[in-house]
């Protein structure tokens, strides 16, 4: 009893409309967290693999954007490797399939499933039975929004599947996310399944922005589980875009940062050194050849310290407006 009080909760938790999350999080955020609990349960960590999962679904009612293939995949593998745990055999088909779903040639990464595992039996014996084509199901129909549409792992589709579970987000006419769950087969849909049971054509906004189809997910699926590498080591194929564009948008500032510095301090330089080359040029005490020589340097050294001085000026510039 005390165990189907907490799936409740789990399920209200990754079902919440994103007007009522404390704050919204990037899909990058959900499979961070998605990552620690691989990384977790590849070290046979099932305390910290519980928190991880528990914060990935909670981050998962509360994401921003669309999910991608990819992002579908590694929520499914989660999915997969914590019905594993729980001994669930049929949430451990369900999530599985849902992998094939999107890629048919989908295997766990040796470090979470290897040959032989459990979880890798059931994914060979579903790879070979006959699939409906992405974007199509034979299950609970969805409703029809006015507003918008739901998609149905990364598509968009006007039912589940029954023996496939699914990632569902909810978007307006503008392609914005307004929630997103988990979806077991079997579970209520609530407000989210047609009242009449039939299948309502998409309307034209849908049209332009989907379905959008399957990607390309086969080597990336497949990765192991993210670890925390060294500035110059090769990024896994399992991180997401947004990751990528994340450190390079870092990276850029950080690199930024030092030009302004730098420019800084050679403006600071330079000024001194043209200062000092005046001061002797006008000295009276100085021969003139010699004065001329100080004027020429204190000339080139007044050119130097304006173009440092516009040149540290553009990287603050730049800096700030892409910050």
């Amino acid at each position: 009893m005390i165990r189907c009080h907490v799936l409740a909760i789990i399920a209200l938790a990754t079902a919440a409309p994103l007007e009522s999350c404390s704050r919204s999080f990037g899909s990058d955020e959900v499979l961070d967290a998605a990552s620690i609990a691989e990384q977790a349960f590849a070290s046979q960590d099932a305390e910290n693999f519980a928190s991880a999962r528990s914060e990935t679904e909670s981050r998962l009612g509360c994401v921003h954007d669309p999910l991608s293939a990819l992002d579908v995949v590694r929520l499914h593998r989660l999915m997969a490797l914590g019905a594993f745990l729980d001994g669930d055999e049929a949430k451990m088909k369900h999530a599985v399939a849902g992998m094939l779903t999107i890629d048919p040639d989908v295997r766990f990464p040796e470090e979470l499933a290897p040959t032989g595992h459990k979880l890798d039996q059931i994914r060979a014996a579903l790879v070979g039975e006959p699939r409906l084509p992405v974007g199509s199901a034979d299950g609970p129909v969805l409703a029809a929004f006015a507003d918008g549409w739901i998609e149905v792992n990364g598509a968009f589709a006007p039912r589940v599947a029954t023996d496939v579970s699914a990632t569902l987000q909810r978007l307006d006419n503008q392609g914005v996310v307004k929630e997103t769950r988990y979806y077991w087969p079997g579970e209520s849909l609530g407000d989210w399944e047609s009242a009449t049971g039939e299948v309502a054509a998409p309307v034209a906004a849908k049209a332009s922005t989907a379905p959008r189809g399957p990607r390309t997910v086969a080597k990336a699926a497949t990765e192991k589980p993210t670890k925390l590498k060294s500035a110059g080591a090769a990024r896994p194929a399992s991180e997401t875009q947004a990751q990528i564009d994340r450190e390079n948008r870092t990276a850029r500032h950080i690199a930024l940062l030092a030009g302004t510095g730098l420019g800084l301090a050679a403006t600071g330089a330079l000024y001194a050194f043209a200062a000092t080359a005046e001061q002797n040029a006008l000295d009276p005490e100085v021969p003139e050849p010699q004065a001329e020589v100080f004027r020429s340097q204190a000339n080139g050294l007044t050119w130097g310290w304006i173009g440092t001085t516009v040149l540290a000026g553009g990287l603050a510039t730049t800096l700030v407006v892409t910050w």
